[in-house]
């Protein structure tokens, strides 16, 4: 296994186009602003991983007077798809810096910007690699939290909490499906129900949301009566899957929905008992 890192030193060349600036570009929310920017979006290359190819990425780039980025070239590579990447994670910064001013008029700055990619070989524990996923999750790099929950996996194949957090990882991407698969081998090792079983009605209704927009109204049906299995009054789940029995054209059965909400206190489906079930 191994430990990514990923540093980026900014400002170590920088060159003005013409007369040096008295005022100079900055990043908006300052340097641990663009720091964090670019942690939340680089993604360290599947084949520079493979091929174990680490080093420094140089890339210049210009800020112009709008703060927009542009003119974004490679100075020095390492291959590997790390050339790219840097690069790709550069040019989303653009829009996002404050321009350089000479003699108080907006000027175009050329920035050199290093950026370090570091594969580091000691091993990682199945703790580390959670936490590692965990701070990915927070940082919605999704793909590399679900990556590091796997390798935690791979140390130790009962860490319960990396299932649920990949599911959650999952989930939070839109992978509905596989969030659920996740969450329910999670909760056959009796983890955590109480805070899985919100989160399987949840995604069961998401899926069955996507069914009913499909008109699969059966298999909506299967997946509103799962998420309601975890959560059995959830009122959002019984009016779905009573829709879906409408549209079937089994009322009755649209009818016993609609009524369990009457019974839960809910008075937004009076006037469909009165128009469908009376």
């Amino acid at each position: 296994m191994k430990k990514l890192a990923f540093l980026l030193i900014l400002l170590i060349t920088i060159t003005v186009y013409g007369q040096a600036g008295d005022e100079m570009p900055t990043y908006k929310g300052g340097i641990q602003s663009l720091i964090d920017f670019i942690s939340k979006h680089i993604k360290y290359p599947e084949h520079a991983r493979d091929l174990k190819i680490q080093g420094r990425v140089v890339v210049n780039f210009i800020v112009e007077t709008d703060g927009t980025v542009t003119n974004i070239t490679l100075v020095e590579g390492i291959g590997g798809g790390c050339d790219a990447e840097a690069m790709r994670v550069i040019g989303l910064t653009s829009g996002n810096w404050f321009p350089g001013r000479q003699d108080g008029e907006l000027i175009r700055v050329s920035y050199n910007a290093p950026v370090k990619f570091t594969l580091d070989e000691e091993p990682m524990n199945s703790a580390e690699e959670f936490n590692k996923g965990v701070d990915f999750m927070r940082a919605e790099n999704y793909e590399e939290a679900i990556r590091a929950f796997n390798l935690a996996l791979q140390q130790d194949e009962y860490c319960n909490k990396c299932i649920y957090s990949r599911g959650l990882s999952k989930f939070l991407m839109g992978d509905f499906k596989n969030a659920i698969l996740d969450w329910e081998l999670a909760l056959k090792h009796d983890y955590a129900k109480k805070d899985i079983s919100p989160k399987l009605t949840e995604a069961y209704m998401k899926v069955g949301n996507d069914f009913l927009a499909e008109n699969k109204y059966s298999r909506a049906i299967v997946m509103y009566s799962k998420a309601l299995s975890y959560t059995p009054n959830e009122t959002n789940v019984l009016n779905n899957r009573a829709n879906a029995y409408f549209y079937l054209g089994e009322k009755e059965k649209a009818c016993d929905d609609w009524n369990q909400i009457k019974k839960l206190g809910s008075t937004e489906v009076d006037e469909l008992l009165k128009a469908y079930c009376e």
